[in-house]
């Protein structure tokens, strides 16, 4: 494009528009030799399809130069362009082809894995449009650059999801790491567990006896906690300890208490399912999940409640 050879940018003197190729083209094969480049095609396909207003990143404002040459030249209406700050990550690796090559080589499953930062890969995780959507209006647009670990960034959109997520989505247990404990003297029973807080959701029911599948974690603290501490199965009822053993305490949620609420499920594998959750570093956990969840839509999105 035939500009000033004395501009003070040398970005805009002269700059290319088309480039020539001898290599064959997937959908018009060697039908042509001359290609435009991003500029010159960005231009025309503003023009053609009566763009108004442009928003790009800061970094794009010598090419916002460039093109206008093209619409001075052909005398066209020219857009109003709006040029925005940059959010940059300070630990975040981000490369097309060499994750294509990961894939290539199975070291990811797919574009979709949870441990990339893809599109993909974040709606895999559950995350919802709405999330980073509110970020971008909470920060708004700006001209100067922001930089944040992608660990912070990730954080607020994971606060930003859980309250979208959280009116709406129903709970269910999961067991990581499941012991099996026996709690003397536990009553017989069809538990109804609400599927939300909101309990015009409904509920799920689990038959109940003795046994119960505890997550290791839980098994430890209440193995270090003293004779006479009491615990509660979430809507169930409370235990203690005593002995060294689990006892039945009683069946109502009495507050004065201050028993520590614990997740669990029923030490009967026809009620339950196996999982395995992926964890956006790669690892996966291993355990035990109410049979209910074997009937969700696939994409669909739950809470395991204590969990994560």
């Amino acid at each position: 494009i035939k500009t000033d050879l004395k501009a003070k940018n040398p970005a805009l003197r002269e700059w290319p528009a088309f480039r020539i190729t001898e290599s064959e083209h997937p959908k018009q094969g060697k039908k042509y030799r001359v290609w435009p480049l991003m500029n010159f095609a960005v231009a025309i396909d503003d023009a053609l399809q009566g763009m108004t207003h442009v928003l790009r990143g800061k970094d794009h404002i010598v090419n916002t130069e460039r093109q206008l040459f093209i619409f001075d030249y052909m005398g066209w209406k020219k857009p109003h362009y709006i040029h925005i700050a940059r959010i940059n990550f300070s630990n975040l690796k981000l490369s097309a082809s060499a994750t294509r090559e990961a894939i290539e080589n199975k070291e990811y499953s797919g574009w979709d894995d949870v441990r990339l930062p893809f599109l993909a890969a974040l709606k895999r995780r559950g995350l919802q449009p709405g999330a980073f959507a509110n970020y971008a209006i909470a920060v708004g647009p700006s001209k100067v650059d922001k930089t944040l670990s992608i660990e912070e960034f990730m954080q607020i959109i994971y606060d930003n999801d859980r309250k979208i997520l959280d009116p709406e989505t129903e709970r269910y247990f999961f067991v990581q790491e499941p012991i099996k404990v026996s709690i003397e003297g536990a009553p017989k029973q069809d538990a109804k567990l609400p599927l939300h807080p909101d309990q015009d959701k409904g509920f799920r029911t689990l038959r109940t006896g003795k046994e119960f599948y505890l997550a290791k974690k839980d098994m430890d603290e209440i193995s270090r906690a003293k004779d006479g501490q009491v615990f509660r199965l979430m809507h169930l009822f409370n235990f203690k300890k005593e002995k060294g053993k689990l006892k039945f305490h009683s069946q109502e949620h009495d507050p004065e208490i201050r028993a520590k609420l614990i997740h669990w499920l029923p030490a009967e594998e026809k009620q339950l399912s196996r999982v395995v959750i992926k964890m956006p570093d790669g690892t996966e956990l291993r355990g035990w999940a109410e049979k209910s969840v074997e009937k969700l839509k696939q994409e669909s999105v739950i809470q395991f409640e204590r969990f994560g």
